[in-house]
């Protein structure tokens, strides 16, 4: 990974517009041996330079050799600075902060007619943009403005009324969190489902949702917010407990309102751009790809949104997550070209965004979808250098691909004719096999491997017997086809790429 992938400064000045950087020129002074003005310059027109590159060039320019370090500090710390300046008025809690600090200030002051001013335009942010967790620092400093030369009853019932509603927002609050908290209990437990048997993970689903905030009439929400995020807690119940019609019908509840309001959309953008992600893969395992493709069009509008926003997509993790969402589509559409096409547009954000583990996963998705690519494209030379490389990524993570992995490299061995390559493979599979306690149903990934192996040593039994071939092939496919009915796991995300080459081999022929 470049070493720019993962420095903090020149991620925001790569992810700056062009409005943001006319406005961090302005708020600067131009004047004098300005340094880190010369180091944002030069971090500004070496787009593609490492941090060491910088540097050297810094050097250079300034002649400097031991201050670098605190330079390199002090632009950070004034663009985020410039940044905060400029979104003021273009990003409603950023605008309510700036409007608190000046009323710390004014009360310092004791200029209270100043003081009710700004809190009153404050008021109007926080209730406008729903922003509940700022009210009780707002209430506060409203209490602190209140006119002494009042009469006592009259101060009485301002200080009374400013209480309810104190407490009416620590409620929304507190509902606020106790959504956040399900959503992100339920992705945990989802993330680590096949770990519990069927009875198990409902159980635990059970109690998660037992939670009177879950159970709570969605007319009963009382800000758009608490809306907005209770359906997406209830949609991604839905895809925990696998039932991908019911996520589908709850996201579309989700996604009307927030094309209702742009405001809602650039808001929620990070729950809007996840859940859209999330349909076209539930759209894609109910077979109807097809209809995935206006979701891919949503995608791609809130990430042009996103843009206007500063938002720039070499550096943007969620493009990833539409690159390989519309891999995923038109590879279950058999538009395996255009799949291909979409590797230079992936390798030049690889290059460059800053990579989680979530990220990783989905790099590592895109890479299998890639090599079947490749492979149905009748390219298995290229698939198996790509395959090469993702079995490389995925040695070091902690949630292997290596079943689907295995099974990939199987297929391509297949088509380059690689038969010691195909019997390494078989062998690790048997290993395996072994291991399993003959006594206990298989069951998940564990029938799904054994119905692999059984297949696989049948085809090797049968190598070059044409018609024995077909036929293996076609039962293979409607072996693990049949094991996963039903049953929905993660790894069904990618053994489709498997199993659609294994089909394509079944009909070869025919008709």
């Amino acid at each position: 990974m470049a070493e720019s992938a993962t420095d903090p400064l020149l991620l925001l000045i790569r992810s700056l517009t062009t409005g943001e950087k006319n406005h961090f020129h302005r708020s600067v002074s131009k004047g004098g041996d300005n340094k880190y003005l010369i180091l944002f310059n030069i971090i500004e027109s070496l787009p593609e330079a490492s941090e060491k590159q910088i540097q050297s060039e810094y050097k250079r320019k300034t002649g400097n050799t031991g201050q670098y370090a605190r330079i390199k500090a002090y632009l950070y710390h004034r663009v985020i600075e410039s940044l905060s300046d400029y979104h003021t008025r273009n990003v409603p809690r950023v605008e309510i902060h700036e409007l608190l600090k000046q009323a710390e200030v004014l009360l310092l002051k004791q200029l209270r007619t100043p003081l009710r001013d700004v809190l009153k335009r404050a008021r109007q942010l926080v209730e406008d943009a729903e922003a509940w967790e700022m009210m009780p620092e707002l209430i506060w400093r409203e209490k602190a403005s209140i006119p002494i030369e009042l009469s006592p009853d009259e101060i009485y019932e301002q200080i009374q009324k400013l209480n309810l509603q104190l407490s009416e927002s620590l409620n929304n609050i507190h509902e606020l969190h106790e959504i956040g908290d399900i959503s992100f209990l339920l992705a945990t437990e989802t993330n680590n489902e096949f770990r519990y048997s069927e009875i198990e993970y409902r159980e635990r689903l059970g109690r998660i949702t037992s939670n009177p905030t879950f159970q709570k009439p969605f007319a009963a929400f009382n800000s758009e917010r608490a809306r907005i995020s209770v359906l997406s807690m209830r949609a991604f119940y839905y895809l925990a407990v696998n039932d991908y019609e019911g996520f589908v019908r709850e996201a579309e509840k989700l996604f009307e309102r927030l094309r209702h309001s742009e405001k809602a959309t650039t808001e929620h953008y990070l729950r809007y751009a996840n859940n859209l992600a999330n349909v076209i893969v539930a759209l894609h395992l109910l077979k109807r790809p097809a209809d995935a493709l206006p979701y891919l069009t949503e995608f791609e509008k809130l990430l042009q949104l996103l843009g206007s926003m500063g938002f720039r997509e070499k550096y943007n993790p969620l493009y990833v997550l539409y690159l390989l969402s519309r891999a995923r589509i038109l590879f279950a559409l058999d538009r395996f070209t255009e799949v291909i096409e979409l590797q230079a547009q992936f390798i030049a954000i690889e290059s460059a965004v800053l990579w989680s583990a979530a990220t990783n996963w989905r790099r590592q998705q895109f890479f299998i979808l890639l090599s079947g690519a490749y492979l149905l494209d009748n390219q298995p030379k290229i698939a198996s250098r790509i395959i090469s490389r993702a079995l490389q990524d995925d040695s070091g993570r902690k949630r292997p691909f290596a079943e689907e992995l295995r099974q990939l490299e199987l297929a391509i061995s297949y088509d380059l004719n690689d038969e010691d390559r195909m019997e390494s493979l078989i062998a690790s599979l048997r290993r395996k096999q072994n291991k399993l306690d003959p006594k206990e149903q298989l069951t998940g990934t564990n029938a799904y491997e054994t119905a692999c192996y059984v297949g696989w040593t049948e085809l090797m039994h049968h190598r070059g017997q044409q018609p024995e071939q077909k036929l293996i092939f076609r039962q293979l496919y409607h072996e693990l086809t049949t094991q996963r009915l039903g049953k929905p796991e993660h790894d069904e995300r990618t053994r489709f790429v498997f199993e659609r080459w294994i089909k394509k081999k079944a009909d070869e022929g025919e008709g």
